[in-house]
C-alpha cells in the first residue's frame, strides 16, 4: 500500500523554494505543499486512506480538504492558481513566471495566508512573489495540521481519563483540566520523539 508523500520539514521546504532554478522552485515547492495537504486530509479523516488520498488529483485534494473543513474555503483559488503554474512548468517548456500567474496565486490566498504574508505582497519580481505565496500556503497548512494533531491528542487524553473514571467510580481527580493537560503533554512528548 502506498503511503503519503513524506512531509518535508521547514529546512527542506526552505531549500526547495529558495532554489535559483525556477523549475525546481515550482515543482518542489508544489510537492511540499501537496504533501502537507495530503497529511492534513489524512488527519481530518476518521480513518486513514493514504493510498486513496495519494491517487487523487491536486484539485480534488483541495476540494476534499475544504469539504472536511481542514482548510478554509477561501484558500481554494490560491491553491488552484499555484497548481496551474506547476502544471504549465511541468508540461510545457516554460522557463519563467508571468506576473499574472503569480498575482492569481497572491490574490487567491486565504485571509489567514494573507496575514502570514503581510509585507511580502510588496515584492515586485514574480519569482519572489511566488516564493512568498508558497511560504504562506505551506505555513498555513503545517500550522493547521499541527493543531489537528494536537486536538486528536487532547481528545485521546480526555477519553482515557473518562474511561478511568467510569471504570472506577471511586476515582477522583482534584482538577480534571490539569489531569487532561498532563496526559495531553505526555502523549505529545511521545508523538514528537
Amino acid at each position: 500500500m502506498k503511503s503519503l508523500h513524506a512531509l518535508p520539514d521547514l529546512e527542506e521546504f526552505a531549500g526547495c523554494i529558495h532554489s535559483h532554478d525556477d523549475l525546481s522552485k515550482i515543482i518542489r515547492g508544489h510537492q511540499c505543499i501537496e504533501a502537507a495537504l495530503e497529511h492534513l486530509i489524512s488527519e481530518a479523516l476518521p480513518y486513514r486512506h493514504d493510498a486513496l488520498i495519494r491517487r487523487l488529483q491536486f484539485t480534488l485534494k483541495v476540494d476534499l480538504a475544504i469539504g472536511l473543513v481542514a482548510i478554509d474555503r477561501d484558500a481554494r483559488e490560491g491553491l488552484l492558481a499555484l497548481n496551474k503554474i506547476r502544471n504549465r512548468f511541468a508540461h510545457e517548456l516554460a522557463n519563467s513566471f508571468s506576473r499574472e500567474e503569480v498575482d492569481a496565486v497572491m490574490n487567491g490566498l486565504s485571509k489567514r495566508q494573507r496575514f502570514i504574508v503581510k509585507d511580502g505582497v510588496n515584492y515586485e519580481e514574480p519569482a519572489e512573489r511566488f516564493r512568498v505565496a508558497c511560504c504562506a500556503i505551506f505555513f498555513d497548512l503545517i500550522t493547521t495540521l499541527k493543531k489537528a494533531q494536537d486536538q486528536k491528542l487532547w481528545d485521546q487524553a480526555t477519553h482515557e481519563l473518562a474511561e478511568e473514571m467510569i471504570a472506577d467510580d471511586h476515582k477522583y481527580y482534584e482538577n480534571v483540566d490539569d489531569e487532561i493537560k498532563a496526559r495531553f503533554l505526555k502523549l505529545k512528548e511521545q508523538r514528537d520523539k
